[in-house]
């Protein structure tokens, strides 16, 4: 009895322990994204993924993000994880000169390829959360083509 009693004091903090672990966790699930309109073989791709209007487009305030080499390719899939049952928003862009961040000219518009999951459509202003958000379902890829302004 003392040994069954021993064991259950020891388990018992961790088990709590691992309880809380896995509320702290969200459920994540794997989404395709298909990006097209790659330019050139020099740069990086920057994929950032958003859960609100608070944190779009904000630098840091991403829920994931990925850093890929363009290659030679014009086209690119890959797959990452994001938290499941949001509404999210994914920006892209493509950094020729490699500077770390979507350049612009005196007006502020991109001089380097961008793209938005979502029926984004305006040129004159920065895209709102509401218009790039998405719905994610299951196995059906995002489709995000790359373009100048």
């Amino acid at each position: 009895m003392r040994f069954y009693r021993n064991i259950y004091l020891s388990l018992n903090p961790m088990c709590i322990i691992l309880f809380y672990l896995t509320l702290a966790i969200p459920n994540t699930v794997p989404i395709n994204l298909h990006l097209d309109g790659i330019v050139c073989s020099k740069g990086s791709i920057y994929i950032s993924v958003y859960n609100s209007k608070e944190a779009f487009l904000v630098p840091g305030n991403e829920i994931s993000s990925r850093i890929l080499e363009s290659g030679n390719l014009s086209q690119l899939k890959i797959q990452m994880k994001v938290p499941q049952g949001q509404q999210l928003a994914i920006a892209c862009f493509q950094d020729i000169n490699g500077n770390k961040k979507l350049d612009t000219n005196l007006l502020g518009i991109p001089t380097e390829p961008y793209g938005f999951s979502g029926e984004v459509k305006s040129k004159w202003r920065k895209p709102r959360f509401s218009d790039a958000a998405i719905d994610l379902k299951q196995d059906q890829p995002i489709n995000i083509k790359l373009q100048y302004w």
